[in-house]
């Protein structure tokens, strides 16, 4: 499917999109990644942050969600290993 496709069918869903120069395109936010020069979901960062979601509101904390993440071998997109800073950060950032 040609970039500009997904990128149509993602607007009609409604899921949310931002357009950037190119001068300042920076490394988006996990769960996020650049499609035709606007931020678009990245669907295998994105089930991810759902799961990190979905963990929190069954009461589990950030500390104990990062040690779920690297103990199922998910990887962060930087790094080795998850932190409860970042689980902390995505949950600041989709609560």
């Amino acid at each position: 499917m040609p970039a500009t496709s997904l990128f149509d069918e993602l607007r009609e869903r409604g899921i949310p999109t931002r357009s950037a120069s190119a001068a300042r395109k920076t490394n988006p936010r996990y769960g996020y990644a650049w499609l035709s020069g606007e931020i678009a979901i990245n669907p295998l960062e994105y089930k991810n942050v759902l799961l990190i979601l979905e963990l929190s509101k069954m009461g589990t904390r950030p500390h104990q969600i990062a040690k779920y993440l690297n103990e199922q071998t998910i990887q962060p997109r930087r790094g080795k290993k998850w932190f409860a800073r970042t689980v902390t950060d995505i949950l600041n950032r989709h609560g």
